[in-house]
């Protein structure tokens, strides 16, 4: 009870990814609180009206993608493997649609876990599409088309980020990771990629590793903007060697769909010519955006910045005293480690009265695998607990089976 109102609940948490699930455990596991999470039904392929719980790392992001990866490796190695006595090093063939059906398997049962997370640490588990209606309320459109309204103390906003395209005409004929990671076959012709961060590299690297000629543009002379000078020109060089046409200093502009389903890439070279290649996929690795429409914020007051990412103070709280918000959604540092972390200490703050900031600038930087190509940079974020009302780095040691062996 507050101020005379009783509410169902002490939290609700909408999203159950990384930085949501955590919040939402540690609130009812460690401190007590009387939690319900919201998250859309489950499906491989995330939409508007579909995700999981597990979120973009577990069920369309890092995991099902380093599955991809080490699919893609042993082309390589097969290719090397003859440098060192074996035979027929060339000549194997390749299923795409085992490695598929098996990383759906895979990622079908994270997301058992996950939910078999929250249920064990007492949290209400809610399948929907959730809208706030006050800052007290929000209501949930089930599955079957019926509305559900929670009351709550206080509410938390991690429903994470989507994938975007580059804004040019066709766009629509391109896919994005989420659909990247599900293909029911591989495609027939050539591959362009377009991006320079380390979503668009992975993929070329897949692609590449999977024996498909692929084509690489992004606008910089170089990828992977904002990692270290050295390790990106090693990159885009390892890339090229392994056979990725690397085009820097190109951008896009139209998508033509043809007849026989493939595409017409037009470009801008850097001498500002148009040009274009016929492809069989183009894939947009051109960035994320927060998920943020359609869901009443703005209605009870919480405020977004200039690039619609919720803000938040250094406590996670919005501009609306008992509503917070996590992770991706909030633009601080789009990483799951960040994500566990920032959901710990909003746990600490709001329920814990130990008020607690998480501390990026104790997570270096991500660590970047460019499938089939070799070129690793970076080092993996640590997460931390919380002492002194600041995340602490600290080393941690694990025990669970690399992920490499999840089909062994």
């Amino acid at each position: 009870m507050e101020n005379g109102n009783t509410y169902d609940y002490d939290l609700v948490t909408i999203g159950a990814g990384s930085g949501g699930t955590r919040a939402s455990r540690f609130s009812a596991q460690h401190y007590g609180a009387k939690v319900a999470i919201v998250e859309l039904p489950f499906r491989q392929i995330a939409d508007d009206d579909h995700g999981g719980a597990g979120g973009t790392c577990v069920i369309r992001g890092c995991v099902p993608k380093k599955l991809l990866v080490y699919g893609a490796q042993f082309s390589e190695e097969f290719r090397d493997s003859t440098a060192f006595g074996w035979d027929n090093g060339h000549q194997h063939n390749f299923d795409w649609k085992m490695l598929i059906a098996k990383k759906a398997k895979e990622i079908t049962r994270l997301n058992n876990v996950y939910n078999k997370l929250l249920k064990d640490a007492g949290c209400e588990r809610v399948e929907g599409k959730a809208r706030l209606v006050d800052r007290h309320t929000v209501e949930v459109t089930l599955p079957d088309g019926g509305k559900r309204r929670l009351t709550t103390k206080n509410i938390l906003l991690a429903q994470g980020g989507k994938p975007i395209k580059a804004d040019v005409p066709g766009k629509e004929h391109a896919i994005t990771s989420n659909e990247a990671l599900s293909m029911p076959d591989l495609p027939k012709g050539p591959v362009v990629v377009v991006g320079a961060g380390y979503i668009s590299l992975e993929f070329s690297g897949i692609y590449n590793g999977m024996g498909k000629d692929v084509h690489l543009f992004y606008r910089k002379s170089l990828p992977l903007v904002g990692f270290d000078e050295e390790c990106r020109a090693q990159v885009a060089e390892n890339m090229q060697k392994r056979g990725v046409h690397i085009y820097s200093e190109h951008q896009p502009i139209k998508l033509e769909k043809k007849e026989d389903g493939s595409i017409d890439f037009f470009y801008k070279s850097p001498d500002g010519q148009t040009k274009s290649m016929n492809a069989g996929l183009v894939l947009f690795g051109t960035g994320r955006k927060p998920i943020v429409n359609d869901m009443g914020l703005e209605d009870v007051g919480v405020g977004l910045d200039k690039d619609k990412a919720i803000k938040v103070d250094p406590y996670s709280r919005t501009t609306v005293d008992n509503i917070w918000s996590v992770g991706d959604v909030t633009n601080r540092m789009p990483l799951t480690p960040a994500a566990i972390m920032e959901g710990m200490a909003f746990a600490a703050t709001c329920f814990g009265n130990q008020p607690t900031t998480p501390i990026f600038d104790k997570v270096r930087f991500i660590c970047t695998h460019c499938a089939a190509v070799r070129s690793y940079c970076g080092l993996p974020p640590l997460v931390a607990p919380m002492t002194d009302g600041r995340c602490k780095r600290q080393e941690v040691r694990c025990t669970w089976p690399a992920i490499q062996g999840a089909f062994a």
